[in-house]
This record gives C-alpha cells, structure tokens and sequence, in this order.
C-alpha cells in the first residue's frame, strides 16, 4: 500500500517537474522574443544598441 502511494508522488512530482521546466522555457522564449521586437523597433527608429 504505501509503496503504491510514494510511487505515486514519485510520479506526480515528476510531472509537476516536467510541466514548470516547459513553462520556464516558454516564458525565456517569449522574453527572448519580446526583447528582439524591441532592438528591431529601436533600430528603425534610429537607438543604437544597449551596452549591458
């Protein structure tokens, strides 16, 4: 019985781990996005580049 039980919060936590790892990546991916828009924008409009 409780093996059954932690093999199943084993499971679980493995799923928790796999779906905010995906979205992490989306939300770098998104950021990484967003900031490229803003260095085109900036660029036709005439900004240099930000030193970091």
């Amino acid at each position: 019985m409780w093996i059954t039980v932690m093999n199943l919060l084993m499971v679980l936590a493995i799923l928790l781990l796999f779906v905010f790892t995906g979205l992490a990546a989306r939300a770098h991916l998104h950021e990484r996005h967003a900031w490229k828009d803003i260095e085109l924008r900036a660029s036709q409009s005439g900004i240099k580049r930000f030193d970091d």
